[in-house]
């Protein structure tokens, strides 16, 4: 299976080719904040102009030398003698302008990558973490900051950390459903099924028709054998996205499992109805192979059947090690050994060479169950 890791919104961190989480921007704009933090002023007060002079720098700022200006001048204040508002306004306002800048570097980052400047995008990179943990060392309750940080670590394929830090932003805010759902993403990755499936569940249970975590639910369930209950979470996904080839791949899958081979038949061909994809050409060749009684009676089984699906897929989407794994098994359906031996063969060496590939995380594109 594919990676389940995908976003849910727009991303603040335009990271490496291998995506990113979710979530617009971790921290939301200095309006936000300052709307929630900024009292009226009286104009004649040193402290209280310098503190709007700040805010109005926060409203323009967009590079990280913008935000440690502001820092700066935040922490000159605080050396002050000032009311209680202004000193935790403040110190809030220099937590949210490390995160932008811890932002900002991620930001850089990533573009340097895709120039092909390695060491400067580490370098980038490595200046946004320290800023991340700074945030969380000194503003241990501030859920963005741990938001942030979990990003990198999904960058970087450090997803135990990663889950830690989002299930402290559970923790912090649990109304977010970006952290839960992560949570749930990160948990169907490392096979920690039965925790991923509460984190799936809950934020069904606030969104009924979120028909990803229905399809992150789905794989758990068919991971774990329970193919009546990601039989209902695909159901429902078609159902509320009858356009979608993926979601019936999906629930063609489970029906497989099951032995009804009919509306396994239905789903994949509806798929390719659809969209003629690798997958849902290579779905139907796997029923061409895997169902009893091959023929033109029954279900119409058939790996000959199968051989052409394959091809066409090839054809039209290059090849991969699953597909000549499928190919193979029809070859030997059909007799021809020595295809089959060659096809496996050349699977073995295209499996090796892909097995260093990182999941991929747009949640747009939840892949079906099947290895």
């Amino acid at each position: 299976m594919n990676s389940p890791f995908s976003k849910r919104n727009q991303t603040f961190l335009q990271l490496l080719p291998i995506g990113a989480f979710l979530l617009v921007s971790c921290w939301g704009s200095s309006a936000e904040l300052n709307a929630q933090l900024l009292q009226p002023m009286t104009i004649d007060d040193p402290v209280q102009i310098e503190i709007q002079s700040i805010y109005k720098l926060t409203q323009s700022a967009a590079g990280t030398s913008d935000f440690e200006q502001i820092v700066q001048r935040c922490e000159s204040l605080l050396e002050k003698e000032l009311a209680d508002k202004d000193r935790t306004y403040l110190t809030k306002l220099i937590g949210w302008s490390e995160n932008r800048s811890a932002e900002k570097y991620i930001q850089n980052a990533g573009a340097l990558m895709q120039m092909g400047l390695t060491d400067q995008a580490e370098e980038q990179r490595q200046l946004g973490i320290g800023k991340f943990d700074h945030v969380i060392q000194n503003h241990p309750l501030n859920w963005r900051a741990w938001m942030g940080r979990a990003l990198v670590h999904v960058q970087m394929d450090q997803y135990e950390p990663a889950l830690e830090k989002f299930r402290q932003v559970t923790r912090l805010n649990s109304k977010n459903s970006n952290a839960w759902f992560n949570c749930a993403e990160i948990g169907l990755h490392l096979k920690l099924y039965e925790q991923a499936i509460a984190d799936y569940s809950r934020l069904i249970a606030d969104d009924p028709t979120d028909t990803q975590a229905r399809t992150g639910r789905g794989h758990c369930f068919f991971a774990t054998h329970q193919f009546e209950l990601a039989l209902n979470d695909y159901r429902t996904v078609v159902s509320l996205r009858p356009d979608e080839a993926i979601a019936l791949c999906n629930a063609g899958d489970a029906y497989m499992k099951l032995e009804q081979w009919s509306d396994a038949k239905f789903h994949f061909e509806a798929a390719i109805e659809i969209a003629e994809s690798s997958l849902a050409l290579q779905r139907l060749a796997d029923f061409h192979v895997t169902c009893p009684n091959h023929g033109p009676a029954d279900t119409g089984a058939d790996p000959k059947m199968a051989i052409a699906l394959i091809n066409r897929a090839i054809a039209k989407h290059g090849t991969s090690p699953d597909i000549l794994k499928t190919l193979a098994t029809a070859y030997r359906a059909t007799g021809q050994f020595q295809m089959a031996e060659q096809t496996l063969t050349q699977a073995r060496s295209g499996a090796d060479s892909d097995s260093r590939l990182p999941p991929s995380p747009n949640r747009e594109q939840n892949q079906s169950p099947i290895d």
